[in-house]
């Protein structure tokens, strides 16, 4: 995965954090509070499949099923919506994905195989609200 540059000022976000919530002092002087390394996924795709599986889940947890749905697959770049697709619900399911995150799964395929989901370079141009 790529890394890339937050779109603000980290050190002008880490001081409006401490003005705001001066507790956050200790894990601001250490470096503790943002990524040395922003990482992006290769797709907004994968991007989005990542936070279906996390969403409501524990961290640990999360990354586990998460890592294990990935390794379907014969590389990180071969997680695409056309791949995933092809994936039998059984398979996926076993990776400890829940029948109703995999709805949302087989969802978000239909949106990309359809054109739905814009590229990286769109999302950069889109606001907040789009």
């Amino acid at each position: 995965m790529a890394a890339f540059s937050t779109p603000f000022d980290v050190k002008r976000a880490a001081r409006e954090l401490v003005k705001a919530a001066p507790e956050f002092r200790s894990v601001v002087s250490r470096g503790e509070a943002f990524p040395s390394k922003l990482v992006r996924p290769r797709s907004p795709f994968q991007a989005l499949l990542r936070t279906i599986i996390f969403q409501q889940l524990s961290g640990k947890a999360a990354s586990t099923i998460h890592r294990r749905v990935v390794a379907l697959f014969p590389s990180a770049g071969q997680v695409t919506a056309k791949n995933f697709d092809a994936l039998q619900d059984e398979s996926v399911r076993s990776c400890g994905v829940s029948a109703n995150k995999l709805l949302a799964l087989r969802d978000l395929c239909a949106h990309a195989l359809r054109g739905d989901l814009p590229g990286y370079a769109a999302l950069d141009r889109m606001g907040d609200v789009e």
